[in-house]
C-alpha cells in the first residue's frame, strides 16, 4: 500500500514531477494553475524509438490529481488539453479509476487526435518497486515492496500457506494473494495443494533464481539472500552449467568449486556472473572458430576468456569484502579470513579456503596513434614497465619460471638503477621459492649493486644462507 495520506496536493504534484523525470521525460516544466482543482500541470517531452534509425519526440501534458476524479472532472481536463494540442495527455491519479470511468476514457480517445494515458495507483505501485529511493524522498520512509517481502519470507525454503506468509511479510492476506498470483505467472512460486488449502514455495529453477537474484543482489538484503537456504540449494552444478553456457566457458572441476565458493560470499560477483553482458565472449568465441586455429591454440585463447571472466568476478568480490556485512557471509561459509591479491586464500591449510587463480595474464597493450590491432595478429611488446607488471602478477600467481622470463625481458630494457634493483630482487625471490639458491644469491647481489639501500634484497640474501643448503651452491654462499 502507498501512504497517499502523507502527501498534500502540492506534494503529490512534486512526486509526479520526479516520477516523470525518473521515466526519462525531458524539458519538464510547470504550467500555470488550471482546472477545477486549481492544480499546477506539467509539460514535458518523451523520445520514443520508431525504427532503428528514426525517433519521435512526443509532447506530453500531465495533470496530477490527488483524488479519484469524476467523469465531469476529466471532461474539463480533456477540454483544457484541446487548447494545447499535445501528442499525449497523461492523467496521474493517486487512486484507481472506476470501470465506468475507464470505459468513458476509451470512448473519448476515439474522438481526440491525441492519446490519453492514465497513470493510477497500480502504476505507482509498480514504479515504486524499482524506484524505492523516490518513494523514500517523498514519503519519508523506506517502502516495503510486497513482492520482495513475500519472496524474503520464502527464502528459507519453507512451504507456507497465505496466512503464514502474510504474518511473516507484514502484509495483508489480500496483498499476499495478489503477489502470489503474479509470482506464479512468472514461474517463481510453486503451488502445493494440501487438505488445508494451497501452500507455496519457491521454484528451484534457473529461471526462478535469475528473477529472484535481480530483486535482491543489488539491495540491502543481498547478504541475506546469499545465506538463504534457497541460494545454498541452487548454488551448485545447475548454476555453474548455466554460467558455462552463458559465457561459452569450459570450466575444470577446480574452477567450478572455486566459483561456487565465490558466489557463496560475494553478491556482486554472483550478480556479475548472472547479468553481465556476454557480447565480448560471444564475439570472441565466434572468431576463435573462424580463425581455424589448432586445438592447442583454441584452448589457449579460450583460457584467456576464462581469465577475463574470473578477473571481472574478483573485482566485484573485492568490493563486497570491504562491506562490513560480508563478515557474516564469510562466517556462514566457515571462511575465517582472506588476503586479496591476485588470488583470495587463507594461510592456514586446515581451514576452509577460497583459492581462485589463473595461469595466464590478460595484457592490454598500448596502440600507436593511427595504427590498429586486428584479430589474430601477433603483437610484440618491448616496454619494460609492461614486463615488470606481468612478472609481478606471475610471481603472485606462483608461476615462477614465467615470471623469471618476463623479469629478464624487463632487465634488458632498463637503465634506472632503482628499478633494476627491484627487478633483480623479485627475480631472486622466484629462484628462492624454486629452491635454486645459487641463482637467487646472484640476483640479490645484483640488486644491492644497483641500490645498496634496498633492505629487502639484503634480507633475502641472508635467507639464502639459512639451511638447508643446496649441495651445488654451498661454497658460493660465503
Amino acid at each position: 500500500m502507498i501512504g497517499w495520506e502523507r502527501l498534500t496536493p502540492e506534494g503529490f504534484e512534486s512526486l509526479c514531477y520526479d516520477v516523470l523525470a525518473d521515466l526519462d521525460f525531458k524539458n519538464l516544466d510547470w504550467l500555470g494553475r488550471t482546472g477545477g482543482d486549481r492544480g499546477r500541470d506539467i509539460r514535458g517531452y518523451k523520445t520514443e524509438t520508431i525504427t532503428e534509425t528514426k525517433e519521435f519526440r512526443r509532447l506530453y501534458l500531465v495533470q496530477c490529481k490527488k483524488y479519484r476524479p469524476s467523469v465531469t472532472d476529466l471532461y474539463s481536463t480533456l477540454a483544457w488539453a484541446d487548447a494545447y494540442d499535445p501528442n499525449v495527455l497523461m492523467i496521474m491519479v493517486s487512486d484507481t479509476l472506476t470501470a465506468g470511468t475507464h470505459d468513458w476514457i476509451e470512448e473519448m480517445k476515439q474522438k481526440k487526435k491525441y492519446g490519453v494515458l492514465v497513470f493510477e495507483d497500480k502504476d505507482f505501485e509498480h514504479f515504486f518497486d524499482s524506484h524505492r529511493e523516490t518513494y523514500a524522498k517523498h514519503f519519508g520512509e523506506v517502502r516495503t515492496v510486497p513482492k520482495l517481502a513475500v519472496i524474503l519470507s520464502l527464502l528459507d525454503d519453507q512451504i507456507m500457506d497465505i496466512e503464514t506468509i502474510a504474518r511473516s511479510a507484514g502484509l495483508s492476506e489480500a496483498e499476499v494473494g495478489n503477489v502470489i498470483e503474479e509470482l506464479r505467472n512468472q514461474s517463481i512460486i510453486l503451488s502445493q495443494p494440501s487438505d488445508l488449502g494451497n501452500r507455496y514455495q519457491l521454484q528451484h529453477t534457473i529461471s526462478a533464481l535469475t528473477n529472484i537474484a535481480a530483486l535482491f543482489l543489488e539491495e540491502k538484503q543481498k547478504f541475506d539472500f546469499l545465506s538463504s537456504q534457497f541460494l545454498k540449494s541452487m548454488n551448485g552444478p545447475a548454476l555453474i552449467e548455466y554460467i558455462e553456457l552463458r559465457y561459452h566457458l569450459i570450466l575444470e572441476d577446480t574452477h567450478k568449486e572455486a566459483l561456487t565458493k565465490l558466489f557463496a560470499i560475494s553478491p556482486s560477483a554472483l550478480h556479475a556472473a548472472i547479468f553481465s553482458p556476454t557480447g565480448i565472449y560471444d564475439t570472441g568465441y565466434a572468431h576463435i572458430r573462424e580463425l581455424n586455429l589448432s586445438e592447442v591454440s583454441q584452448k589457449e585463447m579460450a583460457h584467456q576468456f576464462l581469465t577475463l571472466f574470473v578477473s571481472m568476478l574478483l573485482e566485484e568480490a573485492i568490493k563486497d569484502l570491504r562491506d562490513p556485512s560480508s563478515k557474516e557471509a564469510l562466517k556462514a561459509n566457515a571462511i575465517e579470513g582472506y588476503n586479496i591479491a591476485v588470488k583470495i586464500i587463507m594461510a592456514n591449510p586446515t581451514n576452509t579456503v577460497l583459492n581462485l587463480h589463473s595461469a595466464t595474464t590478460i595484457m592490454m597493450l598500448p596502440v600507436q596513434p593511427g595504427s590498429t590491432i586486428k584479430a589474430g595478429q601477433l603483437v610484440g611488446a618491448t616496454s619494460p614497465d609492461l614486463f615488470i607488471r606481468t612478472g609481478n602478477t606471475l610471481l603472485n600467481l606462483e608461476v615462477f619460471d614465467k615470471a623469471i622470463r618476463d623479469y629478464d625481458r624487463a632487465l634488458a630494457g632498463l637503465t634506472d638503477k632503482k628499478q633494476l634493483a627491484i627487478v633483480w630482487n623479485n627475480k631472486g625471490v622466484c629462484f628462492l621459492r624454486l629452491k635454486r639458491n645459487y641463482e637467487a644469491v646472484k640476483c640479490f647481489q645484483e640488486a644491492l649493486h644497483n641500490d645498496p639501500s634496498l633492505d629487502k634484497a639484503r634480507a633475502n640474501l641472508e635467507n639464502c644462507k639459512k639451511p638447508p643448503f643446496p649441495k651445488d651452491s654451498s661454497s658460493d654462499l660465503n
